[in-house]
């Protein structure tokens, strides 16, 4: 999996003041545990968004007070009205201990229902999976070639080497959905739209 280098710095000053204060000036608080002791931390928004704002996922190279930590985003917490980032953790990993991740999925080769008039539809589009941090990759290939019409992959049907996936196994990852049921589903949703009332 490829890697993301940010910096940030330790935080001294603590608590919701000091937090608001940061944010007005473009910097986001958070924390940095595991493996070790929590260390508050700041980083600077602009610098942040670059990771967050992509549909890729990283391991976080972070360089703190010139030490290169390895990291996990863990959680990421935004304003609910602007939607920028309030506060992130960073979780610390070691190289020889299973990690989580979420990763996309790609849905790779041209399935015979598409051929056929069907319609391939990607219900999940990341699967959360379980392995060394050496192990994970940069997405999970599946192959729709010989998905047929009104067929379906589930998780159950998927195996990646080295990486044991968390997710339901009878959650549909991808599945070709016929033309006439496609349109059963437009003319079932026409007459409720039709009934609809309009908003002055």
């Amino acid at each position: 999996m490829d890697t993301f280098k940010i910096g940030a710095e330790k935080r001294q000053e603590k608590g919701p003041k000091a937090s608001r204060r940061m944010r007005r000036e473009g910097v986001v608080p958070g924390v940095l545990y595991g493996h070790g002791d929590n260390t508050p931390i700041a980083i600077r928004e602009f610098d942040l968004m670059k990771l967050l704002v992509t549909p890729h996922v990283y391991l976080v190279e972070l360089e703190l007070d010139g030490k290169v930590e390895k990291v996990l985003v863990q959680e990421v917490q935004y304003h609910p009205v602007s939607d920028r980032p309030v506060h992130i953790d960073f979780y610390r990993y070691s190289e020889d201990e299973p990690i989580v991740m979420n990763i996309p999925v790609e849905l790779v080769g041209h399935a015979v229902g598409v051929r056929a008039g069907g319609k391939l539809v990607q219900p999940v589009r990341r699967l959360k999976v379980k392995g060394l941090p050496a192990d994970m990759p940069n997405r999970l290939d599946v192959d729709v070639s010989a998905l047929e019409v009104d067929k379906k992959i589930v998780v159950a049907d998927l195996a990646f080497e080295r990486l044991s996936i968390l997710n339901p196994p009878h959650m549909v990852v991808a599945t070709v959905r016929s033309q006439r049921k496609m349109n059963a589903v437009v003319d079932a949703s026409a007459p409720a739209a039709a009934a609809a009332p309009e908003k002055k």
